[in-house]
């Protein structure tokens, strides 16, 4: 059975929009997310309830984006499809068609 706690995920204000705002145990400019916590499924823990944006940190305006592109995921869906929509996007920033 999946079960959530009713936490909230982050805590950013729309009204103070460039506050470093809470991510569930961590910070947005953080690298690396921490929803241990927040989120309770029986086979999600540890490491698996972390989202790792150091693929992309050489990129900030990209890896801006990508977080975005999470906080959005997360308010609006579950956390698995949100790290497995994350995976595509690991995957397209490492395709170098040309390489």
């Amino acid at each position: 059975m999946v079960e959530s706690i009713k936490l909230q995920l982050f805590d950013y204000n729309p009204l103070i929009p460039q506050s470093d705002f809470r991510c569930g145990n961590s910070k947005f400019s953080d690298n690396v997310w921490d929803f241990n916590g927040f989120i309770n499924v029986e086979h999600l823990s540890g490491k698996r309830l972390m989202i790792d944006f150091e693929f992309v940190v050489d990129k900030p305006k990209m890896l801006e984006v990508i977080k975005w592109f999470m906080h959005h995921e997360l308010t609006t869906g579950k956390f698995s499809t949100a790290k497995r929509n994350l995976d595509g996007v690991v995957r397209f920033s490492k395709f170098e068609p040309f390489a």
